[in-house]
Formats: structure tokens, sequence, C-alpha cells
């Protein structure tokens, strides 16, 4: 549709009125015995006073539209340089628009901060995952029967990296497979301490758990994963002593305790544990620490409602609880 069209279709209404004014005017002064030529005389100025208007309104219509069309046409940037409105009702489109522009500035913005967290993640990755690789290959080329148990450690330990890269990509996405369910926890807590149990042996610590007949209303893969990363900070902090799990019920509230005598956390550290990339002096004194465990166990543990929170003290060990509703 040409410009003109446009145009008249927009105004329409004001030139139907203008018309009719016309017309009503041309009619009174005839049946008033005015005469003929000056009614004609009348009729024109009025005519070439509304054709004046009409072309000056025009131009600035086309001038606005030309302005519109480029800022269409052009890249969507951070300042578009809108006409000057004719009305309030033009105002706020334009304000419409700008907010509209505003809340796309921030979703990219937080797209680009989680495509480079997740670059950044990666490569981190890739950089620690390299570690138990190369010791495996070493561990091979001596081919003894007996390092067959440090074999398993370093195995362990990439299942365990491959399975935390994959629960970050889980947890980062719009959608996740959370089946929220009743679970057994002593399952749980048993599968896990069977995963570590040659570690734990080896590093010749001992595990106090007593079992418990206790269920909650969890996710159990997502709550195996935490309880087992957790399991594993306590294993790989602690020289000696033990590792005590311990499942209490307060009011309307399931606690489970993982409790080590490791080294413990200090306590400027313990309001940072959670946050991602963060390692501590503990961390980084441990090579293999990647600073990216208790932040995903936080993010799992928010999304299923559970609570999880730390206690601890340099020298004497660390106790992290998990809180959430049971199901009886």
């Amino acid at each position: 549709m040409s410009k003109l069209r446009m145009y008249l279709s927009r105004n329409f209404g004001w030139i139907l009125l203008f018309i009719i004014l016309i017309v009503s005017q041309t009619i009174y002064l005839f049946l008033n015995n005015v005469d003929v030529r000056d009614i004609i005389y009348g009729a024109g100025i009025d005519f070439f006073v509304f054709m004046v208007f009409m072309v000056i309104n025009f131009c600035r219509y086309v001038k606005k539209v030309n302005i519109l069309n480029k800022i269409y046409e052009s890249a969507v940037g951070d300042y578009m340089d809108f006409p000057a409105p004719k009305d309030d009702i033009e105002q706020k489109y334009q304000d419409i628009i700008e907010n509209i522009n505003i809340y796309r500035k921030d979703i990219e913005s937080k797209d680009m901060r989680a495509r480079q967290e997740m670059i950044e993640y990666y490569s981190m990755w890739v950089h620690q995952i390299k570690t138990p690789i190369a010791a495996m290959k070493l561990l091979l080329q001596v081919n003894d029967f007996e390092l067959k148990d440090d074999i398993e450690e370093e195995l362990l330990r990439i299942e365990q990296y491959a399975d935390m890269a994959l629960q970050y990509q889980r947890i980062n996405s719009d959608t996740n497979d959370f089946v929220l369910k009743k679970v057994e926890l002593d399952g749980v807590v048993r599968d896990s301490i069977r995963k570590y149990a040659k570690i734990i042996i080896r590093k010749k610590l001992s595990i106090n758990y007593k079992g418990t007949d206790i269920n909650v209303v969890s996710d159990e893969k997502w709550l195996g994963f935490v309880i087992g990363q957790i399991l594993s900070n306590a294993v790989k902090y602690s020289k000696k002593g033990e590792i005590e799990i311990t499942c209490t019920r307060e009011n309307d509230i399931i606690y489970l305790t993982i409790s080590d005598e490791g080294m413990g956390i200090s306590k400027e550290d313990i309001p940072l544990v959670f946050e991602k990339g963060y390692t501590g002096y503990n961390g980084r004194s441990d090579k293999y620490s990647t600073g990216i465990g208790l932040y995903l166990c936080k993010q799992v543990l928010n999304k299923l409602s559970h609570s999880i929170r730390i206690e601890s003290e340099v020298g004497k060990g660390t106790s992290v609880i998990i809180g959430f509703g049971d199901m009886k």
C-alpha cells in the first residue's frame, strides 16, 4: 500500500469531517441567499487551506515513516533515534519499544554470561580430567597388578568429573528431568558409601552409619548425586578419622548429616563455598578441586526445595546438613 493511501486511511476521519463541514457551510450560505460567486469563493479558500494543511501534514508523515523504516531495516542497537511523538499514544508506543529493547539486552547479557561460564567451566573440566587420564596411562605402563586399586581410583575420579559435567549441563538448561517421588533415604546413602568404599578403605577411614527407615520426597537420581558429592568431599579432605552419617527428624523436617574429622573449613570460607568456582584454602591446596561440586549441590537442592548448610571448624572437621520434608 502506497504512503498516500496509508495516510488517507489513517486520517480518514478528519478528512471526512472537513468535507462535511464545507458541504454544511455551502448549504447554509445557499439557503441564506448568499451570492453563488461568494459561496464558490469561500469554498475555494477553504479547500485551498485544507490542501495546504494536508500537504504539510503528509510530508511530515512521509518523513516519520522513512525514519521508522530505517530503524526497522537497521540492526537493533542500544539507542534508537525515534521521530518526535505526535501525541501521548505515540509516546507510549515508543516507551513500550524501549522497555522491550531493555528486556532484550538483559536477556542477551544473561545468555552471554551463561555461555561464557559454560566455556570457562568446560575449559577447566578438560584441564582437570587430563590429570587422572595421564595418571592411568603411567600406571598401565608399569603393568603391575598391585596398582589395580590406583587405576580404579583414577577411573572413579574420571567418572566423577564426567558426572559433574553432565549435571552442570542439566542444571543450567531450561528443562530438567526431576521426578519427585517417595525415596528410601537408606538406599541412596548406602549406594554412595559402596561407590567410595575402596577409597575409604585405602585411606584407612571408618564409616559410622547405622541405617534409617525414613523416606523423603525427592528425586532419587539427583539426591544420589548430591550425597555422593558430599561424601566424596568428606573422603577427599580427610586423612584419618571417622565419617559419620546420621538421619534425624525435627518436627516436620528431616535432616541428613554427613560429618568428617578432616581439615575443616575456615569461617571466612563457609559463606562462599556454594559459589561457583570458589575453592577456598582447602581447594587451593588440592590440585583436583574444581569449586563446582558444592555449587551443583546447592543448585540441585534449591530446585528440589531442600536446604543445605555447613558447620565446620579448622582442624576438627566438617558437617554438611541437608534438610527436607518427609512422606510418612
